[in-house]
């Protein structure tokens, strides 16, 4: 038996739907359950359904549009017209007896507006204008994604693209300790991938996925290498006459570069790696410019 007691999860009300161009809404309840309807000024034809009800948080259909009339037609000399001037209405042209039609035998209204565009979820429009040729724009608020075309046009009574949606960007998944990330890019649908310091092994994912404002997975670790720790380090290698060394870290897989003092060229590699206690090169040598290089060299 069901308790009375038991717990009844609430539902959510709708947004407020808007109202059609040249016509109305009759209701102002957005809760879960409730209706609204919409009715259109005189002459206009409503397109769509006229009742909508909330479920949950949605409508069950979108607003509907009123559709305008045409201007009336003159009547062809000689004849008469037959019909009435509503949107989706044919009127038809018919000679007097004796006289014969040049040209169509019928004209139907079409109002090449639009229907009010659906803002998206977490984000708005800009633009009430939904004639034919005219642009609606669509925005996000912040930390969320546009996903689909930001700005669409109304052409001939149908809108140039289908509405867009607003996606949950990812927050910074940050940097692994002893290691680097390989992309700043957090937008839906990305990719981010990871690497480590030399030393350090990845253990985790090398990558993870954004996905609707989460990552699909936690950020990988870097683990020293047991391996490589026990490589040995190098003493250090010596400075060079006439120039600096600009490093001073030694261990396995470091570099050390060096440079020379002005009016001196560098010969030999200037830089070195510390390979299991040996430095793979020898030192660089520092070479005096002669007096004519020097001078020109200070004239630049």
């Amino acid at each position: 038996m069901l308790s009375l007691n038991a717990h009844v999860c609430p539902t959510a009300p709708c947004r407020d739907p808007g109202v059609p161009r040249q016509g109305s809404r009759i209701g102002d309840d957005f809760r879960h359950g409730s209706k609204v309807t919409f009715t259109c000024r005189d002459d206009y034809n409503m397109e769509g359904v006229r009742e909508i009800s909330c479920s949950n948080g949605a409508w069950s259909n979108r607003v509907p549009s009123c559709k305008a009339p045409c201007a009336k037609l003159s009547k062809p000399a000689n004849g008469y017209m037959r019909g009435d001037f509503r949107h989706g209405s044919q009127v038809r042209f018919v000679c007097l007896y004796g006289y014969q039609r040049i040209g169509a035998a019928s004209s139907t209204c079409n109002d090449a507006s639009c229907r009010r565009p659906e803002p998206p979820r977490n984000g708005g429009m800009r633009g009430d204008n939904f004639n034919h040729n005219e642009k609606v724009v669509f925005y996000c608020d912040d930390n969320y994604q546009l996903v689909g075309e930001s700005e669409i046009t109304c052409k001939d009574g149908s809108w140039s693209d289908s509405y867009p949606t607003c996606v949950a960007t990812c927050p910074n998944p940050a940097k692994p300790a002893h290691g680097r990330r390989l992309s700043n890019d957090f937008q839906d649908g990305r990719t981010v991938a990871f690497e480590c310091d030399e030393g350090f092994n990845l253990f985790g994912n090398k990558a993870i996925l954004c996905s609707g404002g989460s990552w699909n997975a936690s950020m990988p670790e870097c683990k020293a290498d047991f391996n490589f720790s026990c490589l040995a380090s190098c003493d250090h290698p010596g400075g060079i006459a006439h120039g600096q060394l600009t490093s001073q870290y030694f261990s396995h897989g470091q570099l050390v570069r060096y440079k020379c003092d002005l009016g001196y060229s560098l010969e030999g590699n200037h830089e070195l790696t510390c390979n299991n206690g040996d430095w793979n090169s020898n030192l660089p040598n520092c070479k005096g410019e002669s007096v004519d290089e020097i001078s020109i060299t200070s004239k630049n």
